[in-house]
């Protein structure tokens, strides 16, 4: 003789798992003589997968290796030829690759407040009216730079080097010589810092640079661009004489001119 079935419940090995290595068994309780299961997902019938595997009654389902995108929900059904019943939804937790792990105190959501670490390490102890977030990220591309101009006269032109990067989530930095870059009043970076801007151009400008892009977890640098500035050596003395050369004739011509006036003044001549 058959039973009313009671409703079923979604039970599960693993309430965490970690993505790509974690594998997960739902079964439907409780169990039951006359009983066939049926599951769903996403109000679905499930689907033809290597990675789903149904136990010989159907009690018993298995995801091997699981991914963010196993997170369900899932729903498990029993019938007899008296009643059915359906459990409720039940959704795994799927951890992703954790990038970083921080404590932040209640009253502090601005950043880095106390304690960082990197996947898998131990976080340190938990401060009181604490908080723990997650960050998750995925590794960044290369970027690269492009130049208005690599070769670039002083004082004369304006230089625009743009770092290109198909990335999203990231924040952009400069590096001059291998060092991060010092703006100086000539230079200005553009909302986000994909843009730099060196107006107008000086022969300590010439170097090697790179944009080096980061999200929470990575970060790739540009190969390195080279900026050439061209200046002339004989700039500020369009005669070409040196400084020296033209102090010494600035004093001849105002001795002279002393020499000039004395005559003049005197009706004398001889050596002054």
């Amino acid at each position: 003789m058959f039973t009313k079935l009671p409703t079923p419940i979604i039970t599960s090995n693993n309430s965490n798992p970690l993505e790509h290595e974690d594998t997960v068994v739902l079964t439907c309780e409780p169990e039951t003589q006359n009983t066939t299961y049926m599951w769903w997902i996403n109000n679905q019938s499930l689907p033809d997968s290597t990675r789903l595997e149904l136990s010989e009654d159907n009690k018993t389902l298995t995801l091997l290796h699981v991914t963010r995108n196993d997170t369900g929900p899932y729903v498990c059904e029993t019938q007899n030829p008296v009643s059915a019943g359906r459990s409720d939804p039940f959704t795994i937790n799927v951890l992703c690759e954790v990038r970083a792990i921080l404590w932040v105190t209640s009253t502090e959501f601005t950043g880095p407040q106390e304690w960082l670490r990197s996947l898998r390490k131990e976080c340190g102890p938990r401060p009181q009216t604490s908080h723990l977030l997650c960050f998750f990220a995925d590794p960044v591309a290369q970027p690269s730079i492009q130049a208005s101009n690599t070769t670039v006269t002083e004082h004369g032109d304006t230089v625009f080097l743009t770092c290109l990067t198909n990335d999203t989530g990231i924040s952009i930095s400069w590096l001059f010589n291998g060092q991060s870059l010092l703006l100086t009043e000539r230079m200005k970076l553009s909302q986000g810092n994909s843009t730099l801007t060196i107006h107008p151009v000086r022969r300590e400008d010439a170097g090697n640079y790179q944009c080096q892009v980061s999200n929470l977890g990575y970060s790739s640098k540009s190969d390195v661009l080279s900026l050439d500035v061209t200046y002339d050596s004989t700039q500020g003395s369009s005669s070409g004489l040196s400084d020296g050369a033209i102090a010494s004739i600035v004093i001849g011509a105002v001795a002279a001119l002393v020499y000039f006036l004395y005559i003049r003044n005197t009706g004398r001549s001889g050596t002054f």
